[in-house]
This record gives C-alpha cells, sequence and structure tokens, in this order.
C-alpha cells in the first residue's frame, strides 16, 4: 500500500479528472433523455443557442461549465500533489 499508491498518484488524477469532464457530459443524456422538465446547465446552453437565438448567453453558459471543470481539476491536483512537490525536494 505504502508503495503501489504513491506510484499510482499520477494515474489517479488524470482518472479523476477525466471522470469529472465525462460525468458534466452525462447530464446532457439526462437532458436529452428527459426533456425540458429537468433543467440542467447543458439543457440551458441549448436552450439558449437553439430556441431563445442568443449565443452570447448561450456562450457565457458554456463558460460556466468550463469553469467548474476546471476548478474540480485544479482541487485534484491540488490534493492528490504529492509531499516532495510542496516543500520544493526534489
Amino acid at each position: 500500500r505504502h508503495v503501489t499508491l504513491p506510484l499510482l498518484r499520477p494515474s489517479i488524477q488524470v482518472a479523476l479528472i477525466l471522470r469529472t469532464i465525462l460525468a458534466l457530459q452525462a447530464f446532457a443524456v439526462a437532458q436529452a433523455l428527459t426533456g425540458r422538465g429537468f433543467p440542467l446547465l447543458i439543457g440551458e446552453t441549448y436552450e439558449w443557442y437553439v430556441n431563445q437565438q442568443n449565443p452570447y448567453v448561450a456562450s457565457a453558459v458554456g463558460m460556466v461549465i468550463l469553469v467548474i471543470s476546471m476548478a474540480t481539476a485544479v482541487v485534484y491536483l491540488r490534493t492528490l500533489r504529492q509531499p516532495d512537490v510542496v516543500r520544493g525536494a526534489r
């Protein structure tokens, strides 16, 4: 456990980040299955772009989704960083 987990840390970081991005994409599937009765950020983006004909608001909502993805990636990277990197040792 003390040898294997530290060696798997980079793989775990990448897997967590990719799973988070895929989880945000799963909301699009829920939106497609349930229709407008289940409001989600992805659905709001689609609503503003296609039905309301306002690409500016749709891109702003898309940026909110991007910020959420980036924030969770930063949290994962900071949480799982190696202790020797924190202290600056090599």
